[in-house]
């Protein structure tokens, strides 16, 4: 099948089918030989779907094509960041408690929010990552922690679509 579907055996006799779907076949839905209970689409992918027309219709219809994929009472569960709050602060919320990203290597995040023609159409995160311990190259950019132990990090960027509560709601 075009979709490479893999079924895992889990508890209590259930089964578990790993769909790979990508945004370039969001206008058609996957065949679902009788529905799925549940349809997971995580790792905040939602928001790498691109909102180019500025209206969200794309967004509606990949989630009327989730809705497509359930069987009757199945439930959909997207797993997306609080746009609302960044939209609204231009900041992650308790960005100092690594709220989205554990750990201690995250040297800092900065957050960028694009408007156009007055409503945000694109969010970036700018990160600095802690590389101590791996090799990178020869051009490593340097930071002080608040110990003043210097580290190595290695920066990088990520850019959403952000989709709102209220629009969310309303597909």
């Amino acid at each position: 099948s075009r979709y490479q579907r893999r079924v895992r055996d889990t508890m209590s006799g259930r089964s578990v089918r790993e769909t790979g779907w990508t945004w370039r076949t969001v206008r058609t839905p996957l065949p679902t030989e009788g529905g799925y209970d549940c349809v997971i689409c995580i790792g905040n992918s939602f928001a790498h779907l691109p909102d180019f027309a500025g209206d969200g219709s794309l967004h509606k219809l990949a989630i009327s094509n989730f809705h497509k994929m359930l069987k009757p009472g199945g439930i959909l569960i997207i797993d997306h960041r609080n746009y609302d709050h960044i939209i609204k602060h231009g900041s992650l919320p308790n960005s100092s408690s690594k709220l989205y990203y554990q750990g201690d290597r995250i040297h800092g995040i900065k957050t960028s929010v694009l408007t156009v023609d007055g409503k945000a159409s694109m969010v970036t995160l700018d990160y600095e990552i802690d590389i101590t311990g791996f090799t990178v190259g020869g051009h490593e950019n340097t930071r002080t922690k608040e110990d003043g132990t210097v580290i190595p990090v290695s920066q990088f960027r990520l850019s959403y679509f952000p989709t709102s509560s209220p629009t969310l709601r309303t597909c």
